[in-house]
């Protein structure tokens, strides 16, 4: 191809193959899967989950055997800051809802579980150092304000008001268990937490982001809605969790 450069380029779009052309010929293609539709990343649209009403409040002990989680609905794909790379190791979530508060499970699939960094730490401590899990609720969702929850994989915990206010210690209960190949978290918000419960119809703000210090190859962080900006403290790019 006379006079043609090639070169190779981060095109990535939802089910969708770009070619780029020169002198009639083809000389780049590429089909990369996102997590929202074409629409919607063009747009920058956000993921929605419709959270179900769960029996009871599960027993929070980390285990996930109960029935009652098989009505919960799952979180499957996570993704990089900018939303193009899918996660290279699975973070799977499941949400669940009662007339008392907010069901939250995580499991956090490690190839090499015996390596996770995770101190025991006091309430509010240093816990980003860890390998850790962390959620984001606006339940007003004004795109401002929020709850933030932490954990890391020995259990210790952080809360905080937004993104300083670590003050604030909310009633929420937790445990984290270790497997062969996971290490999975439960817990249990309180709608006093967050402000009171969700009438029909409400939407809320909503993120989960997990930190990975041994990350390579792939991120640190990821994210189930990509915050776009290169942190978690990013409201205006948080999820919509609804409740019919």
């Amino acid at each position: 191809m006379t006079g043609v450069q090639t070169c190779a380029l981060p095109i990535s779009v939802p089910e969708l193959t770009l070619v780029a052309e020169g002198d009639g010929q083809a000389i780049l293609t590429e089909t990369r899967p996102l997590p929202v539709s074409l629409t919607d990343w063009l747009a920058g649209n956000s993921p929605v989950a419709t959270v179900p009403s769960l029996a009871e409040v599960p027993t929070i002990d980390g285990r996930l055997d109960e029935p009652l989680w098989t009505r919960a609905i799952r979180l499957r794909r996570f993704f990089d800051v900018d939303g193009i790379g899918e996660a290279p190791v699975a973070t799977r979530v499941r949400l669940g809802r009662t007339p008392a508060g907010l069901c939250v499970a995580i499991e956090c699939h490690d190839p090499d579980i015996a390596k996770l960094v995770a101190s025991e730490r006091p309430r509010d401590g240093s816990i980003w150092r860890d390998d850790f899990v962390e959620l984001f609720i606006d339940s007003n969702l004004d795109r401002t304000t929020y709850r933030h929850l932490a954990l890391n994989a020995s259990g210790s915990i952080y809360d905080s008001d937004g993104p300083n206010n670590s003050a604030w210690n909310g009633r929420w209960t937790s445990a984290v268990t270790r497997q062969d190949d996971r290490w999975t978290v439960e817990l249990f918000i309180p709608w006093s937490d967050l402000g009171g419960r969700p009438r029909a119809g409400a939407q809320w703000g909503f993120n989960v982001a997990r930190r990975r210090p041994r990350h390579r190859p792939g991120p640190a962080y990821t994210f189930w809605s990509p915050t776009l900006k290169g942190g978690s403290h990013v409201p205006e790019r948080f999820g919509i969790l609804s409740f019919r």
